[in-house]
């Protein structure tokens, strides 16, 4: 009887622990970052890697290592990533990112585990920014606590350092997270996230709270129910610069903005899929609110403009989507149908004492920023495949947006009409060869509904062939692609308004991509790709055009490449090269600028007892132009990677 009344009571018990954090989840959310960062499995994969790339007048190196231990109940896991890159210009730039979390947790029992992580990230640029130097740092112990197998809390408290701009703030962090996975509640399968993080820093006070819900039900005839919500809410403060007044006058080095963001979230989903039938039904509307409101702590009003008052964004949308499919064997099709409006307002916040006036020009200068939008989307695929060897592919987009803004001094309202249309056929001729066939044009209008804008008004018009082919025998792979386009812009007012042009642009492209295996450890492989392309004026109407620029780009890439064991090794030749002409009268080509670079390009491979890869590319460039000014460039790219 007793042992009874014990079961009795835990199974009340879990039920208590699932509603009790439903109901957290309304107050306190999930925070992503800080659940996988309390969790061994953000730190299970053994690897490390390091790259770095000299390209041009950039260098960049970027290194990671993750690595773990786990042995009687005891967890050890490191996370380091770090991310430099510099710029030599005229002025050398320097900017570097570095993140490192470190996790000790001991498992007591199969519902109890506790640990500690310490945590730094650090950011720095020397350029002039407002916040061009910051760093993170968090020591924390937490606890793990599971009441049943499916959901998992975790609170956590410690110490943060915080520096920014050359100020640093202490003080204590603390929050929990928790989560429910796949609770089963009557016919109601149930997910649940809270988490909480306050960081209570001298001067400043950085909160962050969210929750998400998800609740599905499965009815009969295969349709599913999912209806989702969410709410986060964000809030950090902010050093920057101010002005000599004020610091005088309340005594600080640095002010203090104050960030608030908050969004909510709610979605239904609906999708059916009758049971031995091809045809298949989704749905879905979500509707969601943002507010971004930002406050200036120390403001002194006898020194007051435009820029000092404060501001706040109100943001709404709405979306609605449904989709139809139909799949069987050898037919595969889907018709999506989307709808979307979105209204954006900004306002300025007033302050007591400051002029009406001024406060007025702010406020009519945030006004110009508020819009709206509303757009449609319908697109559809068919795939057909007539044998094993023919299929037929038919898609279709087509799209409408009308974008209003209410602001008298605004004149960018318009409305924008997008359709894409792309039909392609794909054979496969023998075992050895493929081929395709696409051709896909383009219609997209965009009208701007007052005069102060409608000279943009404007037509584009594009159309594009391509066909290809793969072979792929025993020696020999290849692919081969060819492409001729065509775009044509024309605007409306071309007449009226001397600066506008209608144009059109074509281009002709080829492409070739081989290898061939000469022996058991040497192939030959050659890139490369020719592009020819024409820009000039162009009537619509006559479909006259009278050609105004001719660009001519080449690229070449054969190389050798050899294996020897763990080793694989290419060298050869890089070339590419660039050349643009004008026309003159009688629509002759008259060269106006020519670029072209050679040098020999190398590659190494190295793979030591397959846990460790080291890779590296790199190639020389002799560079010349149309003024015969010669240069000599390097480009390098270093690559380590070792699954520890």
């Amino acid at each position: 009887m007793f042992f009874a009344y014990s079961l009795k009571r835990f199974d009340l018990l879990k039920k208590f622990w699932v509603i009790l954090l439903v109901s957290f989840s309304n107050v306190y959310p999930q925070f992503v970052n800080d659940s996988l960062i309390y969790s061994p499995n953000y730190y299970n994969t053994n690897s490390m890697s390091s790259s770095y790339s000299k390209q041009l007048n950039t260098h960049n190196l970027l290194s990671n290592i993750t690595y773990s231990v786990d042995f009687n109940n005891i967890f050890f896991g490191m996370n380091n990533t770090f991310n430099s890159t510099v710029i030599k210009s005229r002025a050398k730039n320097i900017r570097d990112e570095e993140y490192l979390s470190l996790l000790g947790q001991y498992k007591f029992s199969e519902i109890i585990e506790a640990g500690f992580n310490l945590r730094q990230n650090s950011f720095a640029d020397d350029r002039s920014l407002a916040i061009n130097k910051s760093t993170l740092g968090y020591a924390t112990i937490f606890g793990n606590f599971y009441p049943q197998q499916n959901i998992k809390i975790t609170p956590f408290w410690g110490f943060a350092d915080n520096s920014q701009i050359g100020l640093e703030d202490k003080g204590t962090v603390y929050g929990a997270s928790g989560k429910v996975t796949d609770f089963k509640l009557s016919d109601f399968n149930l997910n649940a996230d809270f988490g909480t993080k306050t960081e209570d820093i001298n001067r400043r006070n950085n909160t962050n709270y969210s929750y998400a819900l998800s609740v599905e039900n499965s009815l009969e005839n295969n349709l599913t129910n999912k209806i989702n919500g969410m709410y986060t809410e964000a809030s950090k403060d902010f050093y920057f610069e101010t002005d000599s007044l004020t610091s005088t006058k309340f005594n600080i080095s640095k002010n203090i903005q104050t960030r608030i963001e908050k969004k909510y979230i709610v979605s239904d989903q609906i999708h059916f899929s009758p049971g031995n039938s091809p045809f298949s039904f989704n749905a879905e509307a979500q509707v969601s609110w943002r507010n971004i409101d930002r406050n200036t702590k120390y403001i002194l009003v006898e020194n007051i403009n435009s820029s000092s008052f404060d501001s706040k964004i109100e943001e709404f949308k709405l979306n609605f989507l449904s989709s139809f499919s139909y799949i069987t064997n050898n037919l595969s099709s889907i018709v999506q149908l989307i709808y979307a409006e979105q209204e954006e307002k900004h306002n300025a916040k007033f302050l007591q004492g400051a002029s009406q006036s001024i406060f007025t020009k702010r406020q009519d200068t945030e006004a110009q920023k508020n819009n709206s939008a509303q757009q449609t989307t319908i697109s559809s695929l068919l795939r057909y495949k007539f044998s094993q060897s023919d299929i037929i592919s038919f898609s279709m987009f087509h799209r409408k947006l009308v974008y209003n803004t209410p602001s008298e001094n605004n004149f960018d309202d318009r409305d924008e009409l997008l359709s894409i249309i792309s039909l392609s056929y794909n054979k496969k001729i023998s075992p050895f060869f493929n081929m395709y066939i696409n051709l896909e044009g383009s219609f997209n209008k965009i009208v701007y509904i007052f005069s102060e804008r409608s000279s943009n008004n404007n037509v584009q018009r594009t159309l594009k062939l391509s066909s290809g082919g793969t072979f792929k025998g025993s020696k020999l792979i290849s692919r081969n692609d060819f492409e001729v386009s065509a775009n044509y812009t024309a605007y409306d007012f071309t007449d009226l308004n001397p600066n506008l042009k209608s144009f059109a642009f074509r281009q002709f492209a080829y492409k070739d991509s081989t290898r061939i295996n000469l022996t058991r450890s040497v192939d030959a492989t050659f890139y490369g790709y020719v592009k020819l392309s024409e820009q000039g004026d162009f009537i619509w109407k006559s479909f006259k055009g009278k050609p105004v620029r001719y660009l001519q780009e080449i690229y070449i890439e054969p190389k050798m490449e050899y294996r020897y064991k763990q080793l694989a090794f290419g060298t050869g030749v890089r070339y590419f090269s660039l050349n643009t002409f004008k026309f003159n009268e009688n629509s002759k080509l008259i060269s106006d600028s020519k670029y072209s670079s050679i040098g020999p390009i190398s590659s190494i491979k190295y793979f030591v007892q397959k846990s460790i890869v080291v890779s590296c590319t790199g190639w020389f460039e002799f560079i010349t132009n149309e003024t015969q000014t010669k240069r000599e460039m390097a480009n390098l790219f270093i690559d380590v990677k070792w699954n520890i």
